[in-house]
């Protein structure tokens, strides 16, 4: 077995979608013994991606000298569709990018950027595969070449970035105008967030409201202006709030004017609360003077302590006797009640 698969092998997960047939069988787990025997097997997980996977339509014009011509990088590991002639290209990286949820955004952004610059540059690749499946390169049956042994870094493959035409590319997803609008913008703003929009979300919004307008006229007929600012909205918030550092995020949230406006704010809800609780507390015994303690926090839906609390307050005022617990008692006198 070549070592581009041997590793291969070693770095696909340990237990992977597979399958032999989609309409007969559907996608299902195995583990990595039974897996590597389907024709169709995933190749990164779903929290950890080590490969960059490309879906080629006419990939069998594209052999080693139009990688090289076009100074192109070449994959790794071809797997070729006899019938169809399209393959599935796979560049391995050196270190491969984690998703999960408690990762870095950095390198998450990287690697987008650096599989939409593949695409961009070659012809054919399909900018609405989702890579969830490859052909397996190691079933028998598998037409595969092996083009390249050294691994791919990150910036390696964002360098080509340079051979990328300027126009935007408009990225058909096949799910009508909304999803093709969304998908191009939202690429689009993987590759553009920097320094200069992080300390506004405004500056951003703006940069890619303009950016939509400029994608909807390719749009036959064009998306009506609202939902192409809901979807500038959607985006904006999203890439800016991912991409923006920790101390970036706590300059912008935390900073000792926000946190003491903060702070009188809450102040302030919670004294309205307390008093418009007193208020029903004082209304209530009002209209029930022989009440019980027990009665006017049933009748009031607070606790008994909170009731004892406003009380301190009711008995220094001239207020009308209450019965505690079957005691008659006045609120101007130092007795009180077993409650």
């Amino acid at each position: 077995m070549p070592d581009q698969l041997r590793v291969f092998r070693e770095k696909i997960p340990q237990k992977p979608l597979c399958t032999n047939d989609f309409n007969a069988e559907g996608l299902y787990r195995k583990n990595k013994p039974q897996a590597v025997k389907r024709k169709w097997i995933q190749a990164n997980a779903k929290q950890y991606k080590p490969y960059i996977l490309l879906d080629v339509d006419d990939s069998q014009s594209k052999e080693y000298d139009y990688f090289l011509d076009n100074n192109y990088p070449i994959p790794n590991i071809q797997i070729i569709n006899p019938i169809s002639g399209n393959s599935h290209f796979v560049y391995e990286l050196m270190n491969g990018v984690s998703f999960s949820s408690k990762s870095e955004i950095k390198p998450q952004l990287l690697y987008n950027d650096s599989r939409d610059c593949l695409i961009d540059l070659i012809d054919g690749a399909d900018s609405g595969y989702t890579a969830q499946t490859v052909r397996n390169p190691l079933h028998p049956e598998a037409v595969v070449k092996i083009h390249r042994q050294e691994p791919f870094t990150l910036g390696e493959l964002i360098s080509n970035k340079s051979l990328v035409k300027s126009t935007i590319k408009i990225k058909e997803s096949g799910e009508g105008r909304n999803k093709t609008t969304f998908d191009s913008l939202r690429f689009y703003a993987y590759r553009k967030f920097n320094n200069d929009f992080a300390s506004s979300l405004n500056k951003w919004t703006n940069h890619l409201q303009e950016t939509a307008e400029e994608i909807n006229k390719a749009n036959e007929p064009g998306l009506p202006y609202s939902e192409v600012k809901a979807i500038v909205k959607s985006v904006a918030g999203y890439t800016f709030r991912k991409s923006r550092t920790f101390e970036q995020y706590v300059k912008d949230t935390h900073t000792t004017e926000l946190q003491q406006a903060r702070r009188i704010k809450g102040l302030s809800v919670r004294q309205q609360k307390a008093q418009e609780r007193k208020e029903l507390v004082y209304n209530t015994l009002s209209m029930f003077p022989d009440s019980t303690y027990r009665e006017i926090a049933d009748m009031t839906n607070l606790s008994l302590r909170t009731i004892n609390v406003y009380m301190k307050d009711y008995r220094k005022c001239s207020l009308p006797t209450i019965r505690i617990d079957g005691v008659t008692s006045s609120f101007g006198s130092s007795q009180q009640g077993n409650i």
